[in-house]
């Protein structure tokens, strides 16, 4: 059932961009500022404990709908909301819509601000990352829960929150690091394997390994040399939306090469 949702979400992710608007990751972020000063405001608790429950909050009912599926209308019910989970994950600005180029830049900025220096190129290719393969690969890892997790995590912990303490923030910064440490790994070698390998693969053998260096650094130094000749221009970003594409690919080929001899 898995690679039917991954199917249904990417074929319905291509051809129909007014999805875009149906995602407002901004909730997010609203739930967290707000649910984290009342917390804050009620109990005199460790910065880690109101993250705990603010993460966990969500992710215990998402669990309960899923929960103890058996019939077949309930099965059909689990289909369905594991399809709009994954697909509400996703993006939110359709990366495939190249019209759109100019939100999905302004949608990275908000996501990684100053916290790394990059061009256009490597803004679309951190958020071919976040917005998609990352949620992509936790979901095949760990199912839907798994992705809602990696959402919460990413969005808290790379826009600004006014309302949440600094150490609480601190907090959501190494969740996410370790929950972008080892889809970050697979995201390059997909770069690779789309691109140019040879050129990537001595920086991806030397750094991969490294928990020290974040998925984003990891990605922007092999993406500037799977594509060492691409521009900061249209027809660039339009090479670069390619290779993100053709990674997709490849993990759905793996996918389903898994799914056919399991």
């Amino acid at each position: 059932m898995t690679l039917l949702v991954l199917v249904i979400v990417l074929v319905v992710e291509y051809y129909w961009s007014p999805l875009t608007h149906y995602r407002q990751h901004s909730w997010i972020s609203r739930y967290a500022n707000e649910f984290s000063a009342k917390l804050t405001k009620t109990f005199d608790v460790p910065a880690y404990f109101v993250v705990a429950i603010v993460l966990a909050s969500p992710l215990f009912l998402v669990w309960l709908l899923l929960d103890n599926h058996h019939s077949l209308l309930s099965s059909l019910f689990e289909l369905l909301i594991e399809i709009v989970l994954l697909s509400w994950c996703l993006g939110p600005t359709a990366l495939f819509n190249r019209s759109k180029y100019g939100e999905v830049l302004e949608n990275n900025a908000n996501f990684f601000g100053g916290q790394i220096e990059q061009n256009d190129n490597s803004s679309l290719l951190l958020y071919g990352h976040v917005g998609y393969i990352a949620p992509i690969f936790w979901f095949l890892l760990a199912g839907p829960v798994a992705v809602l997790a990696y959402r919460l995590m990413s969005v808290v912990a790379l826009t600004e929150k006014p309302m949440i303490e600094s150490a609480q923030i601190s907090w959501w910064q190494k969740l996410f690091h370790i929950a972008d440490w080892l889809p970050g790994r697979l995201t390059t070698l997909l770069f690779l394997l789309a691109g140019n390998f040879i050129a990537g693969f001595s920086v991806y053998s030397k750094k991969a390994l490294d928990a020290s260096i974040k998925s984003c650094e990891l990605i922007i130094d092999v993406g500037q040399q799977v594509l060492p000749n691409a521009q900061d221009d249209s027809s660039s970003l339009t090479e670069v939306s390619a290779l993100i594409e053709r990674s997709l690919i490849l993990l759905m080929t793996f996918v389903a090469l898994s799914s056919l001899f399991s």
